[in-house]
């Protein structure tokens, strides 16, 4: 707050929509950003750990079911296949399942 105002400052908290990226696409950049965060050692082996995150892999499948259902039927019925053969992967390899409903 500057001058008494409730406006943030100019450049603060940017939106999806202000730099053109789709909201999901953008929330898993964020995931992604706080994943390598959390990991240590070298900057590649950061990536390295990060791209390899059971939680990573299973918010990113979440993140791609909730972006397909927002889109045409006929979109959704070409990529439901693969969203749901991700889903049960995740669910059986790490044991982690998150609901698309919730």
């Amino acid at each position: 707050m500057q001058n008494g105002t409730d406006q943030e400052p100019p450049g603060s908290a940017v939106s999806p929509d202000q730099v053109g990226i789709s909201t999901s696409t953008f929330l898993f950049k964020e995931d992604f950003f706080r994943t390598c965060e959390l990991q240590s050692g070298s900057v590649m082996r950061r990536l390295i750990d990060c791209y390899r995150s059971p939680g990573l892999h299973a918010i990113g499948v979440h993140r791609f079911g909730h972006w397909l259902q927002r889109k045409k039927l006929l979109v959704r019925i070409l990529l439901e296949p693969i969203h749901l053969l991700l889903f049960r992967r995740i669910r059986t390899r790490w044991g982690i399942e998150i609901d698309l409903h919730k």
